[in-house]
């Protein structure tokens, strides 16, 4: 194995149980008051010294025992109709059995406890509940529901003045935050908390609150700054005997070391925190500590420690049913195999790993902040290395759905939102479903004969045996599977699931050829690794292809693409200078199937890409041949995937059909004029009146103050092309700081109430969107390549925002109704914007011919390239030139070109 290349790829545990979720005594509900201490019952005395039994356990790190005792309490209440004293046993149980890793159990006692404290009017026990509940949902990844609950119980221990449960709740609020990645606030609400905590003495609230400290520096990188408060938080644990945060204290220390490369460090901590978490029955952990020494084993070159490790963890998080844990296990095990040149079983437990992922998706749960953060090493790299997997062995059909999986996978972490996914889906062969069968028993097993070898229980030597059986006959199927792959034709179809492409690509391949005058369609995906590009290709009548570029990387893509967008980007910029850029990436991405593409028997006219990563931040019309750009040879699209793209109509060839909604701020209060948008949206809006003669379409103009989110949602109705003419800024990675600015100076946001989000219910009727403005479908983009060209020590460190938010906005309205979008990819010129739009509108009018979309705006394109006019009455034409690529490339299509 090699050692450099594996600490960049696998997936680190790092779960601080003791932080990642509140865990103070001050938590748990004690009922031994002067109150309640009066003479009373023999039942009730020997349920309150239960519940308090139960407190001293927990103290101490006796969960199991805590949780004895409590049942034991609960029962004897219920029994009594102590209604204070059920709640209470209710709240202490669902946080004992939060940190044995029983989540759902955990959420059914704190609801119960939750719902008798409200009716019996306890503020202090709801609010311990609600702080409770935040755990459970903070710890499965539920961050809105989590911080929600917190928020709540903050409120009320404010109001009560409880700075303990204060204290708890902050923590709680900076644990999520960290997690969802705004370190910033985490540091805030967690030193808000350690200032309360050390002011009324508490030191193991001061403790947790100085791992929460370290665990956010760990994040930002900031390992030796970390180290300082685990060692800190380490002695207090210590000198209270609380073994759950020393644990987590050894766990944080063990990460810190490993990221330091320092694993003999790391591997002595990891396994101290896997005694405490195993002698204190804390599950969770344990699976953590044990993925851990896996990772660290595997990087040292020791994989058969690694995988057994792995195997251990992998058992425990199906059994408490941690579904990301199990996700995370799948693809560090797929990675030792592919480091081994193991392919088939590498696939087999990346696919594995998808499915995991994939079922998490499905009930609309938020990844963890590592998973934010790190995305394309996390989540979205198991998909690009079980992609690259596929075609390395021509399993091309298969490659595709995982691609198109992916899509789909970066817009819903970006929006937060559940999309469907279509047809796209993991399969496993039978071959490889029998492999995880065996493998699961295997894992099982494993657990059994760890417990016996630690034991050193009679049965070892048979346990032994079986083992050696099961490892066999796992053996055997990796070789029916390795031989299956390797005698089998590259043209092997129904090996390949050919019906599973056929439904998603080479639907957009038949409805494209279907209405452009010219058939001819090519689907084009490139999938960027690390160290190569692949593309993967396909046309009509099944036929698929895939090219490999070698030796050229994401970061030697990416640096290519900062040199062309920064000359596309400025006006005066030397064309020999961007065609030089431009013909690299035309070197890369189109030379390789080049051949293909131009074969007499294809005719390819139309080519339709699915962009990876940087490359969605170029229009593909600029690549450059040394003689030609690629528009003058082709037309030209984008989509987000084929599962999101609608091809199943077409906007009427009939001009009295096709209604549009023009709207223009073209003096927007606090924004720069825009002095050609009047003369754009009259050359386009013929109004529904007898005296206007001059626009193409017939509809509605609304400028300036008559441009309000109320006259856009309400006149929406019947349109079947909405066209906005303003300023607009797509923040990456912050769609609530996204925007396009109304004709009275307001915002349409993304999400809130005048926004995208709320306009989805009357997009019904519209076909077409176009965002005729500055910087409509991304901002600062070159900036952003710029530092991830410049982030070599960290990869992945902004993957999140390789142009994902580009499809992102197409999403918000595409989910809405729309089936086309026409965006900018960086501020564009206010007179050549008008001019193309106009050209582009009176072309796709000739009600003579049945052009498309992506014909009507590449002959625009063309128009301003050639410098010269269009025949269409309406169209006044400028003498101005522009010719250069900043002025007619930056629009681009997304969606359905037809």
């Amino acid at each position: 194995m090699q050692q450099s290349k594996l600490k960049g790829k696998i997936i680190l545990f790092f779960s601080f149980l003791a932080i990642a979720s509140v865990v103070t005594p001050a938590l748990l509900v004690s009922l031994a008051t002067p109150v309640f201490a009066q003479i009373q019952s023999e039942r009730k005395v020997e349920a309150d010294r239960l519940l308090q039994q139960g407190i001293q356990q927990f103290q101490i790190s006796q969960y199991r025992e805590a949780l004895q005792s409590w049942e034991l309490a609960l029962k004897i209440y219920r029994d009594i109709r102590d209604r204070n004293g059920e709640a209470g046993s209710l709240n202490n149980l669902g946080e004992g059995s939060r940190l044995l890793g029983k989540y759902s159990t955990a959420i059914y006692y704190s609801k119960q406890s939750l719902k008798i404290f409200q009716e019996i009017g306890d503020p202090y026990g709801e609010a311990k509940s609600l702080t409770v509940l935040g755990n459970v949902y903070n710890r499965i990844g539920d961050y809105p529901k989590a911080i929600n609950y917190y928020k709540q119980s903050l409120k009320i221990f404010q109001e009560i003045g409880d700075p303990y449960g204060e204290a708890n709740s902050l923590m709680g609020l900076s644990n999520t935050y960290d997690n969802l990645g705004k370190y910033q606030k985490a540091i805030d609400y967690n030193k808000q908390s350690l200032k309360i905590f050390q002011e009324i003495g508490d030191l193991n609230g001061e403790a947790n609150s100085l791992i929460g400290l370290g665990r956010i520096y760990i994040f930002q990188r900031r390992h030796h700054k970390a180290i300082d408060y685990f060692e800190q938080s380490l002695v207090i644990f210590q000198a209270l005997d609380a073994r759950k945060g020393e644990a987590s204290s050894l766990m944080g220390l063990g990460v810190a070391y490993d990221n330091l490369k320092d694993y003999k460090s790391a591997i002595g901590y990891y396994k101290q925190s896997l005694i405490i978490q195993r002698n204190i029955g804390d599950r969770s952990g344990e699976a953590s500590s044990l993925g851990n020494l896996g990772l660290a084993f595997g990087t040292l070159g020791d994989s058969p420690k690694a995988i057994e490790f792995f195997q251990q963890s992998l058992a425990i998080n199906k059994e408490i049913g941690d579904l990301e844990g199990e996700g995370k296990t799948l693809s560090n095990l797929g990675y030792l195999h592919e480091q081994q040149e193991q392919s088939e079983l590498a696939i087999v437990f990346y696919k594995q790993s998808v499915i995991v992922w994939e079922g998490i998706r499905q009930k609309n749960r938020v990844l963890n902040k590592e998973l934010q953060k790190s995305y394309t090493e996390t989540v979205a790299g198991t998909y690009r290395r079980l992609a690259d997997l596929l075609l390395s062995q021509d399993r091309i059909y298969e490659a595709q759905q995982v691609l198109e999986l992916l899509k789909i996978q970066e817009i819903q972490d970006f929006t937060r939102s559940k999309l469907s996914r279509g047809e796209a889906k993991v399969v496993l062969l039978p071959e490889e479903k029998r492999i995880i069968d065996s493998y699961g028993k295997l894992v099982l097993f494993a657990q059994e004969l760890n417990q016996c070898e630690l034991t050193q229980c009679p049965k070892l030597s048979d346990l032994y045996t079986e083992r050696d059986k099961l490892e066999n006959e796992l053996d055997t199927l990796i070789l029916e599977l390795e031989t299956l792959i390797g005698s089998r034709p590259i043209d092997d179809k129904p090996f390949l699931k050919p019906e599973l492409f056929n439904k998603t690509a080479n639907r957009i391949i038949e409805a494209s050829d279907q209405y452009n005058a010219q058939p001819g369609t090519a689907v084009i995906y490139p999938l960027v690794l690390e160290d190569k590009i692949w593309i993967l290709w396909a046309v009509k009548g099944k036929v698929i292809g895939k090219a490999k570029i070698d030796n050229v990387g994401r970061l030697k893509l990416n640096n290519e693409i900062l040199k062309l967008s920064s000359a596309l980007k400025d006006p005066n910029s030397d064309r020999s200078t961007l065609q030089a850029s431009a013909n690299q990436l035309y070197e890369w991405l189109i030379v390789p199937i080049e051949q293909e593409l131009s074969a007499k028997e294809i005719e390819i006219q139309h080519l339709v890409f699915s962009l990876d990563r940087a490359l969605r931040y170029i229009p593909m019309e600029v690549l450059f041949d040394g003689q030609q750009y690629l528009m003058e040879k082709y037309t030209i699209t984008t989509f987000i995937s084929a599962a999101l793209t609608d091809t199943s109509d077409r906007l009427p060839n009939d001009l009295n059909q096709t209604n549009i909604l023009g709207l223009g701020a073209a003096n927007a209060p606090g924004y720069d004029a825009l002095q050609h948008v009047p003369t754009e949206i009259n050359n386009i809006v013929r109004e529904d009146n007898s005296q206007d003669r001059q626009g193409i379409y017939p509809g509605l103009e609304l400028l300036d103050d008559e441009f309000t989110y109320l006259s856009l949602r309400n006149n929406l109705k019947d349109r079947k092309i909405l066209h906005i003419a303003t300023h607009g800024d797509f923040v990456p990675g912050n769609q609530n700081s996204s925007y396009l600015v109304l004709g009275n100076g307001e915002k349409l946001t993304i999400e809130g109430e005048q926004s995208i989000k709320t306009l989805k219910n009357y997009l019904d009727d519209v076909h077409l969107v176009v965002l005729s403005g500055c910087e409509t479908a991304v901002g600062e983009a070159t900036k952003r390549i710029k530092t991830q060209v410049e982030s070599k020590d960290s990869p992945g460190a902004i993957a999140f925002e390789e142009g994902v938010e580009i499809n992102a906005l197409s999403y918000y309205f595409i989910s809405g109704g729309a089936k086309t979008v026409i965006a900018s990819l960086w501020q564009v010129d206010d007179a050549s914007t008008s001019q193309l739009m106009q050209r582009f509108y009176c072309t796709l009018a000739n009600e003579n011919t049945s052009i498309t979309k992506a014909q009507a705006l590449r002959e625009a394109k063309l128009s301003l390239l050639n410098k010269t006019s269009l025949d269409c009455e309406q169209f006044n034409s400028e003498n101005t030139d522009f010719s250069h690529p900043h002025y007619w490339s930056p629009f681009i299509l997304i969606g359905n070109g037809l």
